[in-house]
């Protein structure tokens, strides 16, 4: 986990006491055109704030879809390793949506097993979600639709 300092920065405008010594892009002193007025710019020590990397990171989505058509009911079973969801069951034109964030460097894996028909002997175990880089992703939507 990363933690990032944020800070207050604060511009003061006043008068650089070494302006005769400081030179842009290596012109030498005296030939370059001096103002009068020279930039600081200083932190402040105020109140600290902490965040967090994947605060700001709006959630990823899982979202199954059951069209599987009137009285047809579709079982799903979604986990990956630190979260299991149990088995659940979702009736025709139902959505079931899973809100999720990624962990950074360990790789998020979300799997769902759906079943349906007469004693659920339909079955497929599919890999729903998959962070693609070591880096958090953000709003990401996966969405799955059972139909036949």
């Amino acid at each position: 986990m990363t933690i990032k300092k944020l800070g207050v920065i604060t511009v003061t405008i006043g008068r650089d006491s070494d302006d005769r010594n400081f030179s842009l892009y290596g012109i030498p002193p005296q030939e370059e055109e001096k103002p009068s007025l020279g930039i600081f710019i200083e932190e402040e020590k105020e109140d600290d704030h902490y965040a967090k990397v994947n605060e700001a990171c709006e959630k990823n989505e899982i979202v199954i879809i059951n069209d599987l058509g009137p009285g047809r009911i579709l079982q799903y079973h979604c986990r990956y390793p630190k979260k299991d969801f149990g088995v659940q069951y979702l009736n025709f034109d139902a959505i079931k949506t899973i809100q999720l964030r990624d962990e950074g460097f360990n790789i998020t894996k979300w799997h769902c097993l759906l079943k349906h028909g007469q004693n659920m002997r339909y079955h497929k175990d599919i890999l729903v979600y998959s962070q693609n880089t070591r880096a958090p992703q953000c709003g990401q939507v996966r969405v799955w639709t059972a139909r036949l």
